[in-house]
């Protein structure tokens, strides 16, 4: 009895199969209805859910492996601050590291050549000399004065009577209490100063500013040795203001200026361990930045959100408007692609 009630189910579900294609195929003769264009979830449903049809296999495949952790992960390292796009996916050539570090020091060669002749001519133009020459003539006179040779060692000190231990201290407490050498060495010291920290500056202002703007495309010369190049993070091409806030006040001020004055500071005692703590510090925020960037940006690509591409694989756009149009435009017809290979 069973047998037969399972028949009969099997072959009234048949015949009602029948009529319904009978009827569906009397509709596709007649009327061709126009099917809305399947449009973000809903083609993915559509992908999954047709599994078993050997035509979607490869449509639902690609679909997966967009969602895969490998996938996204490598997306989030590529694209950085390019969340403004949302899920345009746009192409970010990033400079490989390797190219990045020569053609930084191309570029650090070329600052240390210009700011040695920068110091050299502005010490002629203050001249210098002068001012060391005065403090020789004070440090000879109490020498003389006083019969000794300042500069001696711990242990020629040592050698020396009581008598001649009392007289080179009165002569160092001497030197200590001249006002006009006082004077000497505080100009001394700030001249030094200012030469070096100017010198960089005026380098720095010529070699990753002035020349950039000669060659029109925001490039140094190393740069433009290697092959590289910056650009905003919104993938357009980087305007004289976004220029002068990455390269001179990042780069210059900010990574090479202020921990070129803690130095000297520490090196001429007038810092003592607070140029030691500011170097430290400086060193510590440039690893953060690195590091949370996946080895991509530094301090002066924060501060002017810029990125270092692949010059000549990585396309530029003039407004953030007409970028997100022409990913915007691939969307499309990458969607229309897809469409075709799922039906």
């Amino acid at each position: 009895m069973v047998e037969t009630m399972t028949i009969l189910g099997r072959s009234m579900a048949d015949s009602h199969y029948d009529v319904e294609q009978t009827n569906t195929n009397v509709e596709a003769e007649t009327v061709l209805p126009v099917l809305p264009a399947p449009q973000g979830d809903e083609v993915a449903q559509r992908g999954t859910s047709t599994e078993s049809t050997q035509g979607m296999d490869s449509t639902a495949t690609s679909f997966q492996e967009e969602t895969t952790p490998e996938k996204q992960a490598h997306r989030e390292k590529s694209r950085r601050a390019f969340s403004l796009f949302g899920d345009l996916d746009p192409d970010v050539q990033r400079a490989e590291v390797s190219k990045r570090l020569y053609a930084g020091l191309v570029d650090f060669m070329l600052l240390a050549i210009l700011t040695v002749a920068c110091v050299l001519a502005l010490g002629a133009i203050i001249n210098m000399p002068k001012y060391y020459d005065r403090y020789v003539e004070i440090i000879d006179r109490y020498e003389t004065d006083y019969g000794v040779t300042f500069g001696m060692t711990q242990a020629e000190y040592k050698e020396l009577t009581e008598e001649e231990q009392a007289n080179y201290k009165a002569a160092v407490d001497a030197v200590n209490a001249d006002e006009e050498l006082k004077s000497l060495t505080r100009k001394g010291f700030t001249l030094i100063f200012v030469i070096i920290i100017g010198s960089i500056l005026f380098a720095m202002l010529i070699l990753e500013f002035v020349v950039p703007l000669l060659f029109k495309d925001g490039r140094t010369l190393g740069k433009k040795i290697f092959g590289l190049g910056v650009m905003r993070n919104n993938l357009t091409h980087v305007k004289p203001f976004v220029l002068f806030a990455r390269n001179i006040i990042g780069k210059g001020v900010m990574e090479l200026a202020l921990p070129a004055a803690a130095v000297i500071s520490v090196i001429l005692g007038l810092t003592g361990w607070f140029g030691i703590v500011l170097l430290v510090l400086f060193a510590i925020m440039e690893i953060v930045v690195f590091a949370k960037s996946h080895g991509s940006a530094l301090l002066h690509d924060t501060l002017a959100d810029t990125v270092v591409i692949d010059w000549a694989s990585q396309r530029m756009f003039d407004t953030q408007e007409e970028a997100r149009a022409f990913y915007e435009a691939r969307r499309a017809e990458q969607r229309q692609q897809e469409e075709k290979e799922l039906f």
